[in-house]
C-alpha cells in the first residue's frame, strides 16, 4: 500500500472570519484511487471523534465525477463495534457502576462486528440522484429531484447533526432524513472517501472532496445556512463562540500538491484572534488537540489535487 501523508497548509486569512482562497487548489480528486483517514484519539469527552457519540455537527463539501463504475461510492464512513452501546459518561471506554448499557442489565455485552456501519453515506452508480444513508447498520435510501451526485461539476454540502437522541441529515440545507438513533463510535477511525476498518477498505469514492468540518455541538440553523451560502466563512462575527466547538477542520487549499497534512482548527483560531481570554471561555483549547489526517492510495494508483470546489 502506498502511503501519502498530507499536512494542510496554514490558513492565512485576509479577513478574520474567512478561510483564505489565495491558493491554487481547492479540493482533492480521489477518483476511486484512495481515501482520507482521520484517526480516532484516545478516550476523551472533549478532544476527539467521540463527539459523534452525543451532540455533534459533521459537514463535508463534495462532488462525484463521471467515471463509470458498478460499485457504490462512500462519501464518508464510521464502522465497527466491540460492545453494545452504553453511556460512557467519563469516557474511559468501560461500563461503570453509574452508567447504563443499552439493554439495561448492568453487564457490558461483547458484540464484536468490524463490518458494522455506525454512520455512512453512499451514492448509487446507476441512480445519479440517489443516496444511501446508513445509521446503526440500517440503510435508508433517499431519492432527490434535480440533483446529480455523480457529476464532477455539481458540488454539494452534506451536514449531519445529532442531539444525542436523534440524528438529522441535510443536503444543501434541505433536511432529508431524521431518525431517533443512539450511535456510539468505539475506536473507529473516520474514513473520507471509503468504507473502512483496520482490516478492509471498500467502496472508494469517485469524486472530489472540498472540505471537512467536525464540531462537538449542534450548530445553529443560521450558522449552517451561512456555511452553505458562504462556504469560506466559519463564523458570523468575532463574538461568535461556535469556534470553541470546532473539533477538526481539513481543507485542501494548497499552492502546491503537498505530502504533509494537518488539522487546521488551531490556525483558524489564531487567524480569528482567539486570544487567552477567548480560550478561557471554551470548554477545551482548540489548539491543544490536533487531529491530523492521512491520505492513502491503492497500490499503483495516484490521487490528484484540483481547482474544482463548492
Amino acid at each position: 500500500m502506498i502511503l501519502i501523508s498530507i499536512i494542510m497548509l496554514l490558513l492565512t486569512a485576509c479577513s478574520n472570519i474567512f478561510i483564505p482562497e489565495n491558493q491554487n487548489f481547492r479540493s482533492v480528486h480521489l477518483n476511486g484511487n484512495g481515501w482520507i483517514q482521520i484517526p480516532n484519539q484516545d478516550y476523551n469527552c472533549t478532544n476527539d471523534l467521540r463527539v459523534f457519540d452525543e451532540k455533534f455537527t459533521f459537514e463535508i463539501y463534495f462532488s462525484g465525477d463521471n467515471k463509470n463504475t458498478n460499485s457504490a461510492g462512500t462519501i464518508f464512513s464510521l464502522t465497527g463495534k466491540q460492545t453494545e452501546n452504553f453511556i460512557d459518561t467519563n469516557c474511559n471506554g468501560e461500563l461503570d457502576e453509574n452508567e447504563i448499557d443499552s439493554n439495561e442489565d448492568g453487564t457490558l455485552d461483547i458484540e464484536v462486528d468490524d463490518e458494522f456501519i455506525v454512520l455512512a453515506v453512499q451514492n448509487d452508480p446507476t441512480e445519479n440522484n440517489l443516496l444511501s444513508l446508513y445509521v446503526n447498520d440500517i440503510e435508508n435510501e433517499i431519492l432527490f429531484e434535480g440533483k446529480n451526485f455523480n457529476s464532477e461539476d455539481e458540488f454539494h454540502l452534506l451536514q449531519i447533526t445529532s442531539n444525542g437522541d436523534s440524528i438529522f441529515f441535510y443536503i444543501d440545507r434541505q433536511e432529508i432524513l431524521s431518525l431517533e438513533a443512539d450511535i456510539m463510535i468505539q475506536n473507529a477511525d473516520l474514513f473520507i472517501g471509503a468504507t473502512g476498518n483496520q482490516y478492509n477498505i471498500s467502496n472508494p469514492w469517485n469524486g472530489y472532496i472540498d472540505e471537512v468540518r467536525l464540531w462537538n455541538g449542534i450548530l445553529s440553523n443560521e450558522i449552517m445556512d451561512m456555511h452553505f451560502e458562504s462556504p469560506d466563512k466559519l463564523i458570523n462575527t468575532m463574538q461568535d463562540s461556535s469556534l470553541c466547538n470546532l473539533v477538526g477542520l481539513w481543507t485542501f487549499n494548497y499552492e502546491d500538491e503537498k505530502i504533509e497534512i494537518n488539522d487546521e482548527k488551531c490556525n483558524e483560531a489564531n487567524n480569528l484572534n482567539y486570544d487567552d481570554d477567548a480560550h478561557d471561555n471554551c470548554e477545551f483549547d482548540v489548539c491543544e488537540y490536533p487531529i491530523n489526517a492521512t491520505l492513502y492510495t491503492f497500490p499503483g494508483l495516484e490521487i490528484k489535487y484540483s481547482t474544482k470546489g463548492f
